[in-house]
């Protein structure tokens, strides 16, 4: 953890590098708040988790005047310095794990309703777990939230499927229903967007079960581990109801 520092009664350009990175840190709240960092050539991009707790008035002691705020990210124009502030910030900071390294990673669920082998799917690119090993959900309402701490990897044009990376690096398709991609977006009000940096229990995707049930061909959502390693098996019992954001059900070993 960085040294405390104010900064009071020095302009500017007397602060060190390290000084700067520090207030920064204290600022955006510290590791707690701060879940990833890039920089460029021009500035600091920081994503949060909570935006509202910045502490603009240190951010301003040390020339940040024109700060960017986007939701859940700020923008810091450091210029040159960035990349060098970006290092000193580096290690502090827990940021998601790059695909190809997966640790344990603790789960919840993603939607209410009732829990089914994926055998049950009827699909068989599912059934048969062509994708992947995972489990399906009979849901009985059409919120759809994140089963992990990380980010969204991507979101199909139709909004029925959504791509989610833990920080741990296990990657985690959620499909809603079978034969979705068929409504084109209809009965779907997507909540969270690509790239997005998501806590378990946060909102996804809202979906229209009677639309659903309607037009598709059934809304049983398979959730799929699509990287899983093959020494790895997935432990639940099927049949039970469970609810959104319930955790200690679906475990990995």
């Amino acid at each position: 953890m960085f040294k405390k520092l104010f900064g009071l009664g020095k302009k500017e350009n007397e602060f060190t590098l390290e000084e700067k990175a520090n207030i920064v840190f204290e600022a955006l709240g510290g590791e707690e708040n701060i879940t990833n960092v890039e920089s460029c050539i021009t500035r600091l991009r920081i994503t949060l988790n909570d935006e509202k707790i910045i502490n603009k008035q240190k951010l301003h002691e040390i020339g940040m005047e024109n700060i960017i705020e986007k939701q859940n990210e700020i923008q810091l124009p450091f210029g040159t310095e960035s990349n060098d502030i970006k290092a000193l910030l580096d290690g502090k900071i827990k940021t998601p794990i790059e695909k190809g390294e997966i640790h344990e990673t603790k789960l919840f669920i993603p939607l209410e309703g009732k829990l089914l082998n994926l055998s049950e799917v009827p699909d068989e690119v599912f059934a048969s777990k062509m994708m992947g090993d995972g489990f399906a959900i009979k849901p009985s309402n059409g919120e759809v939230v994140s089963p992990v701490d990380g980010k969204i990897l991507s979101v199909f044009p139709t909004k029925h499927a959504i791509s989610i990376l833990s920080n741990e690096g296990l990657e985690i398709l959620i499909h809603f229903g079978i034969d979705t991609v068929n409504l084109k977006g209809e009965g779907f009000d997507l909540i969270a967007n690509e790239g997005d940096i998501i806590k378990p229990g946060q909102t996804l995707l809202k979906a229209n079960i009677d639309t659903i049930e309607k037009l598709a061909k059934s809304t049983i959502t398979p959730v799929i581990f699509t990287n899983l390693p093959e020494d790895k098996t997935i432990k639940f019992e099927a049949g039970i109801d469970v609810k959104a954001a319930e955790e200690n059900i679906i475990t990995i070993m």
